[in-house]
This record gives C-alpha cells, sequence and structure tokens, in this order.
C-alpha cells in the first residue's frame, strides 16, 4: 500500500516537473519568435501618392473660365526683313524718333503702300531703330547759305527794307536772303548786320513836292452911308 503512494507521489512530482520544463520553453520560444519578428519587420517604404485632380462645376449662370492658348512667338523684324528682298536699288536706312512711314514717302518722293509693300509690313505703324528699305535716290539736300566771296557788313538802318536794301545794292531779295541764312523771312530791325555786296550803292533820288502859298484875300474897304438928318439946319 505503501509503495503504491510512493509510486503515485513520483508520477505526480514528474508530471509536475514535465508542465514546469513545458512551460519554460514555451515562454522562452514565444521571447525569442518576438525578437526575430522585431528584427525581420522590413522598414516602411515611400510609397507615391497619386495626384487628385479636383474638378469645380460652375454654378448655373457663373461665367466658366476656358484657359487661352500661349501665343506663338512671331517672327523678328529682323528676320521678316531678311526674308523680304528690297526692289532694285533700294538701299536700308534706320527709322529715327519721329519718322513716320506718312513723312519717309514724302522725304523719298514715293508713297506708304510702296514703302509697305517693298518692307512687307503688315500696317504704317514703324518704330526706332527699325531698319527700312527706301529708293536709293537720297533726299535732297538743303540749299547752303552764306555770304558770297567779297560781301560785306551793313548796319541796318531805320527805315530800312529787305526790299529797298535789294534796290540800293543791285541784287534780289532772295540773294539777301540766302547770303543772311534767312529763310523765306523778311523781316530785318535797326542796328542788325548784313551781308552786302562790296559795291557803291545805288540811291533813287526822290523828289519832295513842297506846298504852293495860298494868297488870303484882304478885306476890301467898302463905303459907310450915313442917312440924311430929318432936322432942319
Amino acid at each position: 500500500m505503501s509503495t503504491r503512494r510512493e509510486i503515485l507521489t513520483g508520477l505526480i512530482a514528474a508530471l509536475l516537473s514535465v508542465l514546469i520544463l513545458g512551460g519554460s520553453l514555451v515562454a522562452a520560444n514565444s521571447e525569442i519568435g518576438a525578437t526575430v519578428a522585431q528584427v525581420s519587420v522590413p522598414s516602411p517604404s515611400l510609397t507615391a501618392v497619386p495626384t487628385q485632380i479636383i474638378l469645380v462645376t460652375p454654378r448655373p449662370g457663373e461665367p466658366t473660365y476656358t484657359p487661352s492658348p500661349s501665343p506663338v512667338p512671331s517672327s523678328t523684324p529682323t528676320e521678316a526683313l531678311a526674308a523680304c528682298p528690297p526692289p532694285a536699288g533700294w538701299m536700308a536706312i534706320t527709322v529715327q524718333a519721329g519718322d513716320t512711314l506718312e513723312s519717309l514717302a514724302q522725304t523719298y518722293n514715293t508713297t506708304t503702300q510702296v514703302l509697305r509693300q517693298a518692307n512687307c509690313l503688315p500696317s504704317n505703324t514703324i518704330y526706332p531703330g527699325m531698319r527700312l528699305y527706301v529708293p536709293g535716290t537720297p533726299p535732297p539736300s538743303e540749299i547752303p547759305c552764306g555770304p558770297p566771296s567779297g560781301w560785306v557788313y551793313y548796319i541796318v538802318q531805320p527805315g530800312d527794307t529787305l526790299y529797298s536794301l535789294s534796290r540800293i545794292y543791285g541784287v534780289s531779295v532772295a540773294e539777301l536772303q540766302v547770303a543772311n541764312c534767312m529763310g523765306s523771312s523778311t523781316t530785318i530791325r535797326v542796328g542788325q548786320k548784313l551781308f552786302v555786296p562790296n559795291v557803291a550803292p545805288i540811291y533813287t533820288a526822290t523828289f519832295t513836292l513842297e506846298p504852293s502859298v495860298t494868297p488870303t484875300p484882304e478885306p476890301s474897304a467898302s463905303p459907310t452911308l450915313i442917312p440924311p438928318s430929318l432936322t432942319p439946319t
């Protein structure tokens, strides 16, 4: 009886030992698995997030926006000028400040239509620095002014006019204007210096009519009539 009890007690003790040992092994395996799991977990990678396009639907009655296309760069005036051959005999000039197509046409004795066609211009608009082709005939130069050789100074006196000086010195008014760079003006002033020919002045004699003396009639003596007296003497 005691032997059975001892055997039963030993079996129970052995069973408890096995259970305790098994629990320890299970706990150890759990810790090792967790560690391995932590080590083997890959680091999070960056994932591209697709861009969301939000479409806004306009309310009824609101204007819709339509993007305009980008303007295509046009060719520069220099390229257009190079691609537009000028007529034979024409020359290139540079547009100056204040020039217009009308003024250039007048200067070079042509028309704005001819200039536009020769330079392939879309309009009459030009700007300073632009190169244009114009007829090869240069514009007429200004008439040089100044006194001819041998002319001398003359001081304008009271009563002088350009016409009277032209008569005195035997030249035309136009010659005096060119010699003194007066343009088309005929205005001169007292004390002004003018170039005139170095010749003796030709004065025209003027006659002044003196007023005739008109005699003043003197009153003549008239007899005085005395009426006769009515008183008897």
